[in-house]
């Protein structure tokens, strides 16, 4: 089960497959976003990074415009909780209100971060 299928049915009916295929990453749009992004606060998960996306003729096109956030060494998860959440809300000043926006989130720290953390990356 990810993130997304814990959503409150309001909110994840905002969500769109970016590609129709099972498991497609789900783009949501940014004039709403800042609902998600508290969501994924208060049930304390970080969120790693955001791409953009422009939905033209019902199909999304990548605008290569992003943010990502990454954890610091030695931070708490409670404090990069925090302070991802706060760039993502600033990350999302990028984009225009008709754009939508892929979020990658977490609720524990990835294999990935450790591995950079350590030095293997």
């Amino acid at each position: 089960m990810t993130w997304e299928d814990k959503l409150p049915a309001p909110l994840r009916a905002l969500g769109k497959p970016v590609v129709e295929i099972r498991g497609a990453e789900t783009a949501w749009p940014v004039a709403r976003a800042a609902e998600l992004v508290e969501w994924l606060h208060q049930q304390r998960h970080a969120i790693l990074g955001g791409d953009f996306y422009a939905r033209k003729s019902d199909r999304f096109e990548p605008t290569y415009d992003n943010w990502h956030c990454e954890l610091k060494q030695g931070e708490e998860w409670s404090d990069y909780v925090d302070r991802s959440c706060r760039q993502a809300l600033n990350g999302l000043k990028k984009g225009t209100p008709d754009m939508w926006i892929v979020i990658v989130a977490s609720p524990k720290v990835t294999a990935e971060q450790k591995a950079r953390l350590a030095g293997e990356v």
